[in-house]
């Protein structure tokens, strides 16, 4: 009988605990501030994150200076596969500058477009590449928690790679789709992971290859 008590009683202290933390959860709104999406971050905030996963590890930085802009900077290193002009890479490093505007805000979405000069080099003796990367990107809030990021972003660039008398030079291009989820859990705090499928193309590859990204991301306001 005691035992019974006992079980029940821990039953429902469960039961109270889990809808506590339940109401606590964050109902993120079309508003909500996001590192990666629609959502610009907030006037005068500055945050600072890591980005992991495959190909890349980059370090971020952002910093919010109007009600519908930032502009951030990602330091990042290759270890996976890439292309610059059509050229395979197996290792490099790159800047990307993001531009970020808000375009929209409504009741149940977020519409934003992202401009990204960008920087790269590679292990191609050598390998560079500058251009940018243009996103139109869409957040959706969901009941709890999270934020759903969606949207297509294409890439434009000229590339070089290789040393005279081989040296290569042509374009860069790209274009894929970015999927995936962020939180802005306790308001300081963000995290999140993103996909990025399509393909890359060049000069020296017309016919592309596969584009496969997967990063998970934190940040935090400082």
């Amino acid at each position: 009988m005691t035992t019974k008590i006992i079980t029940g009683l821990l039953l429902l202290a469960a039961l109270g605990f889990a809808d506590t933390a339940s109401a606590q959860m964050p109902e993120p709104t079309a508003e909500t501030p996001t590192l990666f999406g629609a959502q610009r971050v907030d006037e005068g905030d500055f945050i600072i994150g890591l980005a992991t996963g495959y190909p890349t590890t980059s370090f971020a930085m952002f910093f919010g200076l109007h009600e519908s802009f930032d502009i951030g900077v990602l330091l990042g290193m290759n270890y996976g596969d890439s292309s610059l002009g059509g050229k395979r890479q197996r290792f490099g490093l790159d800047v990307h500058v993001p531009l970020r505007w808000t375009i929209a805000t409504l009741d149940k979405v977020a519409l934003g477009l992202r401009i990204s000069p960008y920087f790269m080099i590679g292990d191609g003796s050598p390998a560079f590449s500058f251009g940018g990367d243009v996103a139109f990107l869409i957040d959706i809030p969901l009941p709890k928690l999270f934020k759903i990021i969606i949207g297509p972003e294409l890439r434009t660039g000229f590339a070089s790679v290789g040393s005279d008398p081989n040296r290569f030079t042509g374009y860069d291009g790209g274009v894929w789709l970015n999927a995936g989820v962020e939180t802005n859990f306790l308001e300081d705090f963000y995290a999140g992971l993103i996909f990025n499928g399509g393909g890359y193309w060049g000069s020296n590859n017309f016919g592309g290859d596969g584009l496969f990204r997967a990063n998970i991301y934190f940040g935090m306001e400082l």
